[in-house]
């Protein structure tokens, strides 16, 4: 019996660890990433609307909450590199047949991680012990501090987990509701009844239109996921 989560196995190929459906996915999208980064024709393609739309948003952003005195250009290109990168591996992995690393929570946690605990060392180098001021907030009684210095704790960890699981769970789910529809809409062709045959068409309908949504969802997690690393960065300047 194939399982549903067949789609989700890293498959190995070769004694290199490298050499296998995650790893070759990860290649294709760096390489994409590279040429679309470098290609003259960019400019002439529809696409390079969208592109400038993102990259300015993302932009101001990165002005608003970093600062436009600080190292806020160089944030711009790694947070839009970031975007695009996730959106890419977003994007292959709605193709048949194709592995989806995104929706492994090890590969989202780990980019994550990367990004908190980087915000986390910046941010003891700026403000050094004032940093542990973010752990209480300002004005809260001093009574209180022990409780509010284990919540404040526990929400700084969370954003670890907040930030990797939301994309690999959105992932996952469009994924396993594009197999349940196709698997469902295949079983009522092969039935031999016209009913369900007509059924079918129904079927494949709503599919194109989860597709689509999929597609959708591709870039707004994409961009939800950059939107929090550029206030995790921004706490790096700011005391909160």
């Amino acid at each position: 019996m194939i399982s549903f989560f067949d789609q989700f196995y890293v498959l190995l190929m070769s004694k290199f660890y490298f050499v296998c459906n995650f790893g070759i996915v990860f290649i294709l999208a760096y390489l994409l990433l590279v040429s679309l980064l470098h290609s003259t024709e960019l400019l002439l393609n529809p696409w390079n609307s969208i592109i400038n739309l993102f990259h300015g948003q993302f932009k101001n952003e990165t002005k608003t909450l970093v600062g436009v005195n600080t190292q806020s250009h160089g944030y711009i290109t790694f947070i839009f590199s970031i975007f695009i990168f996730v959106l890419l591996l977003n994007i292959i992995g709605l193709f048949p047949y194709v592995f989806s690393p995104t929706v492994h929570i090890a590969i989202t946690m780990g980019l994550s991680f990367t990004i908190v605990m980087g915000t986390f060392l910046y941010s003891i180098i700026n403000f050094k012990g004032e940093f542990l001021a973010i752990f209480t907030p300002l004005g809260a009684p001093l009574a209180l501090s022990p409780a509010l210095v284990l919540i404040e704790t526990v929400s700084f960890l969370a954003k670890i987990i907040s930030l990797g699981v939301r994309l690999a769970a959105n992932i996952t789910a469009g994924h396993l509701l594009l197999a349940i529809i196709s698997s469902f809409g295949i079983k009522m062709c092969m039935s031999g009844c016209m009913t369900l045959a007509w059924c079918s068409t129904f079927a494949t309908l709503i599919l194109i239109f989860v597709i689509l949504l999929e597609i959708a969802v591709a870039f707004i997690q994409a961009y939800v996921f950059c939107l929090l690393t550029t206030i995790y960065i921004s706490e790096g300047y700011h005391l909160h």
